[in-house]
């Protein structure tokens, strides 16, 4: 039994010129995974003027909960074999992979705040693109597996997760998830209702310094972000889109996706990839894959 979930709270961030981010979302869920593109667009552009909070929804957590749910390998397969066409990202959508629970994966992205917000970022990361490439997100080889790949004690990691206070954080996370805000519930065809609602991921919360706040339920597009960006703080700098895939490449410092690319130079995903072949070394994955800066090249 599941402890009852707390009132949320909010924490605007202290910067006076910046922005928190608010992001709702899962390690396993694919439409989290292809938002992946815009948040590297709007990282690029605004750099240490965002601050991202991730923040655990827990789409499931148990192969039973999801079987109540109507959820099959077959459904979930069809839903990321559609978010890959559409988007171009690297999901693979094999009907004969296992259901899963996310609740684990999302406790561990929770218990390695305590390495810094950094840490727990990229062993985000490294779940989605594990979950992602077919691996079962709620086994602990696959959490080992990304935090190996995240720069963080395995050990250390785990130990936490058994913690009660990162089963109170995700508590919380759950909680601010499931009471989404006026502005939201305006727009609840960009929620989710099963089985209750909630912001479905991706979803964002931006604060402003001056205590504003603008709400983006669902995957939306980047200039929805800079729109509300700019409302909230208009003074805040942004930079110019970057001419060369290298650049992209060395700046993120981790493989990326070719969407992932195209959406910070702003350009269409074959050219990126023509770009991207002259100067990186590719990885396939599902219909795509990630691209890592060739050695020896510079430019």
């Amino acid at each position: 039994m599941t402890d009852p979930l707390p009132t949320p709270q909010s924490s605007p961030m202290d910067s006076a010129t910046g922005v928190e981010i608010e992001l709702f979302t899962d390690p396993a869920c694919p439409f989290g995974f292809a938002h992946e593109p815009v948040r590297r667009r709007l990282t690029w552009l605004y750099g240490d003027g965002l601050r991202w909070r991730p923040r655990m929804i827990v789409l499931a957590g148990s192969v039973a909960e999801m079987e109540a749910r109507g959820l099959t390998p077959a459904r979930l397969a069809h839903v990321r074999s559609t978010v890959a066409r559409r988007t171009g990202m690297p999901i693979a959508s094999d009907g004969r992979q296992p259901l899963s629970p996310t609740r684990p994966a999302a406790l561990a992205v929770v218990a390695a705040r305590a390495f810094g917000q950094a840490a727990s970022d990229r062993l985000l990361r490294q779940l989605r693109v594990l979950a992602m490439s077919g691996r079962p997100i709620g086994e602990r080889d696959t959490i080992a597996a990304a935090a190996r790949s995240a720069r963080i004690d395995v050990a250390a990691l785990l130990h936490r997760t058994r913690g009660a206070a990162g089963r109170r954080e995700l508590q919380a996370d759950m909680a601010a998830a499931r009471h989404p805000s006026a502005a939201a519930l305006a727009l609840s065809h960009h929620l989710s209702l099963d089985p209750v609602v909630r912001y479905s991921a991706p979803s964002c919360v931006l604060h402003g310094a001056g205590g504003g706040s603008f709400t983006v339920p669902g995957l939306q597009s980047g200039p929805v972000y800079e729109a509300a960006i700019a409302n909230l703080a208009p003074g805040l700098a942004r930079r110019d889109t970057p001419r060369e895939a290298l650049e992209v490449l060395r700046w993120a410092g981790e493989p990326l996706a070719t969407a992932e690319v195209a959406a910070v130079m702003e350009v269409d995903h074959q050219l990126a990839r023509v770009e991207l072949a002259r100067v990186a070394h590719f990885s396939p994955v599902a219909a795509d894959g990630y691209w890592s800066p060739r050695v020896g090249v510079h430019r």
